[in-house]
């Protein structure tokens, strides 16, 4: 059975996440989180729900861990004719 529910929801103003318990009462929206990004895709890593792999639209690629910043690449790749 079931006992918490969290809802992964990416929008133009960023990550959110909605979670409830098994009676789904009530509700609580967390975030936003990446303010300012375009989240496209969230998913949690299905082997241990503590890692969140995030599409969003950025100025290139990073590695963050609870929040912090660990790795960057440089700007983002650009194509000959774009």
């Amino acid at each position: 059975m079931v006992k918490d529910v969290c809802v992964l929801v990416g929008a133009k103003k960023g990550a959110f996440f909605i979670t409830g318990n098994a009676a789904r009462d009530p509700w609580r929206v967390q975030g936003p989180a990446f303010f300012g990004y375009i989240v496209h895709h969230m998913i949690a890593d299905p082997r241990d729900r503590n890692t969140l792999l995030i599409a969003a639209r950025t100025d290139g690629v990073s590695l963050q861990r609870q929040g912090a910043l660990l790795a960057r690449s440089g700007p983002p790749a650009r194509f000959c004719g774009r």
